[in-house]
């Protein structure tokens, strides 16, 4: 999927192209990257992340409250991530694992 800008975010989402600078403003949804002439660009990880907090704010949620939601599910999601790459860490040496005992049984 390709990045989109901020104002073609706002049309899909149907929400203003302010919202969505004061969402930036606030650090509440950051852009994935600026672009060189200089228009913020969303990618599918701040799109989700807009889903969210449309949703939250949908059940009545303040900003407040869903950048509180947001902060506890940073957390657990870098812990996820810390994880995953332990565990390929583990695969990738497990998958060596016979290479090596092999080399180490010829001695």
């Amino acid at each position: 999927m390709k990045a989109l800008t901020v104002k073609q975010l706002a049309a899909i989402s149907e929400v203003t192209v302010r919202t969505l600078h004061h969402y930036d403003e606030i650090g509440l949804l950051k852009s994935a990257y600026l672009g060189v002439n200089g228009y913020r660009y969303y990618e599918r990880a701040e799109m989700l992340q807009l889903q969210r907090i449309l949703f939250h704010r949908d059940l009545g949620a303040g900003l407040g409250e869903v950048a509180l939601l947001q902060r506890h599910r940073e957390r657990p999601e870098a812990e996820r991530t810390r994880f995953s790459r332990l565990i390929d860490t583990i695969d990738r040496t497990i998958d060596r694992g016979p290479e090596r005992r092999g080399h180490d049984e010829q001695r």
